[in-house]
This record gives structure tokens, C-alpha cells and sequence, in this order.
């Protein structure tokens, strides 16, 4: 059966393969949340979590865009317009077994594979410096300092890390200063590196981590200890779990949601700070009991399983959302747009289905839109919405 072989470099350099086998699908992103064994991690900070598909079926290649933030460039012979991008649309490419594909400004490359060759193995080596099966195998034998994570770790990758801190805390510093969540409580991000948890291509599978809710010095104590697993990074769309003191709606912790993204406990980093990897977000899920109104929130809720079943689309899908002077614009935006929706400037002049205007409370102006037919939702209501990740317009209506 034809096959194909995928090569790329990931951000560190390092280079990787992996087998496409004929009638398989295969999802390409940044990283593996369900540890699926026909996904495939590039380790690339532009590409989003789930970036593009491609299937192989016989002398065909099927590539199609996961509605990632920068989209996949196509290269083929075949194509007529060679670099083709497709982004957030549900249009496939048919392409012979060799292509190209531009993901984020990462460049793989696809050609038809030798079966009987031996130099390919199913699942690419990793370079040495990224081995690090023997230290998860240690950690789980004995206990072990909080110090030996980072002697274990001093690769020539942790050294081009440190050297590059100084500029890093200044960035962090400068963002820290003027992202403040919804409630003025600041938000940062964390890069995990995950040396111990190696995917199906041999890559380095690396977790970012955004802190919500915290300020002063319980920052500086999550921050410190971040420091110890990974690097600090800034940009919470990147984010691939969310680390508060309690469950908060800030703007990391709705978007997230709505990206699928966990939010968890702050016991999740202390922990495996001290377990020397990452460790699984189940057991470390927010609920009701560390809302401040819990009686908005079913009793099973968890915020793990929230973000497992948020909708592809996302929970306003195809709407139309149009911000009332009311609301803060900047805060809102990530927000809804993580949601699904499309904001506009001004609100057309009549009515239509799937367009909505959300305010704080209701004004004159507001209940003129309302007379007309309007649908006019309460901000606060829609950020409940979000934290359930459903969506009923007729119950988030402002003054209901």
C-alpha cells in the first residue's frame, strides 16, 4: 500500500518524521490533549492546537484546515495557484503524495515513502537532548529534590533558555503591567516544558500554561516555580491549561473554555513541580464549590470536562455580536471571539437572525433596539454561558 513520509523541524531545530498510512486521517497541532496515536505534534509556537488534517487514501492526499489561528499553506504541482492557503473553511485540497505545507511559518514536506526502507522507523528517534523517558522512569521509582529536574535538565536547550531569560522577564514584566483580567486581577503565561511525556513522533510535547487571579507575591511564589518546570511565555491564546485560585471569569479562564483548554487548581502546578512533569488535569478540575455564586452552575460541574465538550464552532457559532458602550470592548473581545462570534463596529440599522447587542443594563437607546426586535443580551449572563459553554439566547436577555 502507498505511504507517505512527513518530515519537519520543530521550534528547537530538531528534525522529525512520521509514516502516513494509506486510509488513515492524521490531525497535525501543537499538542496532544487526548494522547491520540494518529496526531501528530509540531512543536511550533504559531501552530494552533489542532491545525490540519490530512488523510491518505491511495494515490490521493486529502489536506484540510482545523480552523487554526494563521492557517495552512498548501504547496503542489497540481495546484493552480501554488501556495494556496486555506483557513477556517471546510474546503479539502485532493493532492498527489508529494506536497508541502506551511503551518504557522513551519515548513513540512510529504512525498511518497519507500516501505522497504530501513532508515525510516514508524516512530522518529528523538534527538538525545530531548530524551527524557529514563528521568520520568526515575521519578517514578524514587522521590527526588526539587533541584534535580533542573540538573538533569542542562541540555544545550536549557542553556540557550536561560541565556534568553533576562530578555523574557522584561517582556513579562512590561505585559504584566497592562493585561489585567476582567475583575483587575492580572494574567500571565507559562510554558511547561514536558521533557518526560514523548508523542508519537518523537517531539518534545510542551504545555503553556496561563496563571489567572493572582497578584503580588502568590504571582511571584507561581511564577518562581513555573520558572523551575519551563519557560514563561505571554500569550494566552497559546494557552494549553489554566491555573487559578478558584474558578473566575477572566478573560483567560472564558476564552480558554471556549478553546477547549482545562482550567485547573493551583495545586496542579505545585504538584507537578514535585512530581518533575506535568501530571493529568483530571483530579485537579475547579467545581461549583469555588464559584462565588455557585447556584448558577449545575452540581457535576468540572471544568475539565466543560472544556472536553466545548463545541468545535464554538457556543455562538455564525453570530453576530455588537458592543454596547457599556461593556469594556478590550475585555470582551477574546472572549466572545474564543466563542465564535464576529464583532462589529455598529449595529445595522434593523434586526436579523444571529446578531445580538450585549450590554451591562438596559437604556433608552437599548429599549429601542429591544422594541424593534433586537436581541439584546446581559454580559453577565453570556459570560455564565460561557463558563457552561452553552448558549441560549433567550436566557441571557438583559433585564429578564
Amino acid at each position: 500500500m502507498p505511504s507517505v513520509l512527513l518530515s519537519w523541524k520543530d521550534k528547537t531545530g530538531t528534525a522529525n518524521e512520521k509514516r502516513l498510512e494509506d486510509g488513515s486521517s492524521y490531525t497535525l497541532g501543537r499538542v496532544n490533549k487526548t494522547n491520540d496515536e494518529r496526531f501528530i505534534v509540531v512543536n511550533h509556537p504559531a501552530v494552533s492546537s489542532k491545525h490540519t488534517k490530512i488523510t491518505i487514501d491511495g494515490e490521493t492526499a486529502h489536506v484540510e484546515d482545523l480552523k487554526s489561528s494563521h492557517g495552512t499553506r498548501v504547496f503542489a504541482a497540481t495546484l493552480e495557484k501554488d501556495g494556496t492557503m486555506l483557513k477556517s473553511s471546510t474546503e479539502v485540497l485532493e493532492l498527489p503524495l508529494s506536497f508541502k505545507l506551511e503551518m504557522g511559518g513551519n515548513m513540512l514536506v510529504a512525498k511518497p515513502d519507500d516501505e522497504d526502507a530501513t532508515q525510516h522507523s514508524e516512530v522518529a528517534e528523538p534527538a538525545p537532548k530531548k530524551k527524557a523517558s529514563p528521568k520520568a522512569k526515575k521519578a517514578a521509582a524514587e522521590p527526588k529534590t526539587k533541584a534535580e529536574p533542573k540538573k538533569k535538565a542542562a541540555t544545550k536547550k536549557k542553556a540557550d533558555k536561560k541565556a534568553d531569560k533576562p530578555k523574557k522577564k522584561a517582556k513579562v514584566e512590561e505585559a504584566e503591567a497592562s493585561i489585567m483580567s476582567e475583575e483587575d486581577e492580572p494574567e500571565m503565561d507559562i510554558t511547561l516544558d514536558d521533557d518526560d511525556d514523548q508523542d508519537a513522533v518523537g517531539a518534545t510535547q510542551v504545555f503553556q500554561v496561563a496563571l489567572s487571579g493572582l497578584g503580588g507575591t502568590e504571582h511571584e511564589k507561581y511564577q518562581a516555580i513555573a520558572s523551575r518546570v519551563g519557560e514563561i511565555a505571554l500569550d494566552n491564546s497559546d494557552a494549553e491549561v489554566i491555573v487559578c485560585p478558584k474558578l473566575l471569569r477572566t478573560p483567560a479562564v472564558l476564552a480558554g473554555l471556549s478553546r477547549g483548554c482545562p482550567v485547573v487548581k493551583l495545586s496542579w502546578l505545585t504538584d507537578s513541580d514535585e512530581a518533575g512533569a506535568p501530571l493529568a488535569f483530571t483530579d485537579y478540575a475547579l467545581t461549583k464549590a469555588d464559584y462565588k455564586t455557585p447556584e448558577d452552575l449545575p452540581d457535576d460541574y468540572n471544568t475539565v470536562e466543560v472544556a472536553e465538550t466545548a463545541p468545535e464552532q464554538g457556543i455562538i457559532g455564525g453570530w453576530d455580536v455588537v458592543f454596547h458602550h457599556s461593556v469594556k470592548k478590550d475585555v470582551m473581545r477574546d472572549i466572545v471571539e474564543a466563542a465564535g462570534g464576529r464583532v462589529l463596529a455598529d449595529a445595522p440599522e434593523d434586526p436579523r437572525d444571529h446578531l445580538m447587542v450585549m450590554a451591562v443594563e438596559l437604556d433608552a437607546e437599548l429599549e429601542a433596539m429591544v422594541e424593534k426586535g433586537f436581541t439584546v443580551v446581559s454580559k453577565d449572563k453570556f459570560n455564565t454561558a460561557v463558563l457552561l459553554q452553552s448558549f441560549e439566547p433567550t436566557t441571557c436577555t438583559l433585564g429578564q
